[in-house]
């Protein structure tokens, strides 16, 4: 009777290191699509954000000028 409980005991503890590792697997490719995902979302955004920035330093800078020669004519 020990040894098949040994036995089935063992059995138990293979297949539960068995999937123990495919989840692991699993979650490594997840991790991995996820940082690529994230990756791709952060360069969009930085571009968005650096093209957003040149519009508004383009339009402080002419009402800046606009100013200065309003200014200036006086």
């Amino acid at each position: 009777v020990r040894s098949e409980l040994e036995r089935r005991i063992e059995a138990v503890r293979s297949e539960l290191e068995r999937r123990i590792e495919a989840v692991r697997v699993e979650l490594r490719q997840e991790i991995a699509a996820l940082e690529v995902r994230l990756t791709e979302r952060l360069a969009a955004w930085r571009t968005e954000t650096v093209k957003w920035m040149f519009v508004f330093w383009a339009t402080q800078m002419a009402a800046l000028v606009g100013i200065a020669a309003l200014l200036l004519r006086r």
